[in-house]
C-alpha cells in the first residue's frame, strides 16, 4: 500500500565557492550545484524538461574547438569547488559537518553544423566528479555523468533526444546518510512555432533509478504537454499538463497528473527570472485516496560580468521513498549558489 508520508523538519546550509574554467563557456549541464550532493531523483522538480545541447545563445563569442578529429569537435573544461557544508547526511538527529572539495574535468564531443547550417547537432559529454571530503574520508567519492545528446530542426519543428547515465553519491533526505545512486534517463522533445508569439512543446521521458545499498529503486515514464505565449517583448508564458506513471521496485504503482504554469522574464542582459508552478493530483491505488497538492519552481540568475554568476532556486516535489516500502514523501529545496569562471 503506498500513502504520503510527512519527513522533516530537517536543515542544511551549505556555502560554495567556486570556479570553471574551459575552452568552451557555459556548455552543458551544471557539474557542480551545492545540491547535487543531496540526492534527489530526476523529477524532483515540478515541471519535467529535458536537456538538450545548447544554442548558439549559450556559448561564449569565442566559440572555437579545442581540437578537430574528422566530423568532432572537442571541448575540453574544468571546475572546481569548495562547500563547507552543517550536515553532509541530512540527518534530522545527528548532523555531521564538513569541508568537501570538489574537482570536475570534462569533455564535449560535438558533431553537426550549428553555425550556419541545418543546425543538426549530436553531442556526448562526459563529466568525472572528484569530491573529496577534509574529515570525513569515508565518503570521499568519484561520480560519472554521461549525456548523448540531438537535434534535428527543420522549418518549424525540432526534434531532439537525450539519454543519460548519472552515478551519483550524496545525502539522500528519506534515508538519513549518504548512498549510492544510479539513474538512467531517456527523453525525447518535440518543439513547434506556430507563429511568431506562439508554440508548443510535447516531451516524453524515461527514468530508471537503482541503489547500491539495499534501498527501493523506481521505473517512471511520464509525458509534458505546454502551450507557450510571448506575452510581452520579454515576457513569455506558459500552460502545461503533466501525465506521468511511477513504479517504485517495493510497492504498487502510481499515476499522476499535473496542471501547469510557467513564466520566463530575462529582466536585462544579466538578470533572468523564472517560475513555474500548479497543481498535482496522484493516484495510489489499493484503497489509498487520491492526494492533491500544489507542487512550483522558482529560479533567478543574475551575472554582474562575464564568468560571474549568482544562482538562486526553490521547488517542491513529490516522489517515492528510498527507504520505506509504500511511502511517498515531499520536499521543499532553496538553492542558493555563486560560480567564478
Amino acid at each position: 500500500m503506498t500513502r504520503p508520508l510527512p519527513i522533516g523538519p530537517w536543515l542544511r546550509r551549505a556555502i560554495p565557492i567556486g570556479f570553471g574554467v574551459g575552452v568552451l563557456g557555459a556548455v552543458g549541464q551544471p557539474v557542480n550545484s551545492p545540491l547535487r550532493d543531496g540526492l534527489l531523483p530526476p523529477s524532483h522538480n515540478a515541471p519535467v524538461t529535458t536537456s538538450l545541447p545548447p544554442d548558439d545563445a549559450s556559448r561564449s563569442e569565442s566559440h572555437f574547438a579545442w581540437r578537430q578529429w574528422g566530423p568532432f569537435s572537442l571541448y575540453p573544461r574544468v571546475s572546481g569547488q569548495a562547500v563547507y557544508d552543517d550536515n553532509v547526511t541530512i540527518s534530522s538527529t545527528k548532523k555531521t559537518d564538513d569541508l568537501t572539495w570538489n574537482l570536475s574535468p570534462a569533455l564535449l564531443v560535438e558533431m553537426g553544423d550549428r553555425e550556419g547550417g541545418t543546425g543538426r547537432i549530436l553531442t556526448l559529454d562526459y563529466t568525472p566528479r572528484i569530491q573529496i571530503f577534509t574529515e570525513n574520508d569515508q565518503f570521499n567519492t568519484v561520480d560519472h555523468l554521461v549525456n548523448l545528446a540531438g537535434r534535428w530542426p527543420f522549418s518549424r519543428l525540432t526534434l531532439g533526444f537525450i539519454q543519460s547515465y548519472d552515478d551519483s553519491s550524496g545525502a539522500a533526505v528519506d534515508v538519513g546518510t549518504r548512498v549510492k545512486r544510479y539513474s538512467y534517463q531517456t527523453g525525447l522533445t518535440s518543439h513547434y512555432e506556430i507563429d511568431e508569439k506562439a508554440s508548443f512543446d510535447v516531451n516524453a521521458r524515461q527514468t530508471i533509478l537503482e541503489y547500491d545499498e539495499n534501498l527501493i529503486g523506481s521505473y517512471e515514464v511520464s509525458n509534458d504537454d505546454w502551450f507557450n505565449y510571448q506575452l510581452s517583448s520579454k515576457i513569455t508564458g506558459g500552460l502545461g499538463a503533466t501525465f506521468g506513471y511511477l513504479e517504485p521496485a517495493d510497492s504498487s504503482g502510481q499515476t499522476y497528473e499535473r496542471a501547469l504554469l510557467r513564466l520566463q522574464y530575462p529582466a536585462s542582459a544579466r538578470i533572468n527570472l523564472s517560475a513555474s508552478g500548479g497543481v498535482e493530483v496522484r493516484q495510489y491505488g489499493h484503497g489509498v485516496p487520491q492526494q492533491v497538492g500544489p507542487i512550483f519552481s522558482l529560479g533567478g540568475v543574475y551575472s554582474p560580468r562575464d564568468g560571474t554568476t549568482f544562482q538562486l532556486s526553490g521547488d517542491v516535489g513529490n516522489q517515492n521513498s528510498a527507504a520505506l516500502a509504500g511511502q511517498n514523501y515531499t520536499t521543499t529545496t532553496v538553492s542558493l549558489s555563486a560560480q567564478q569562471q
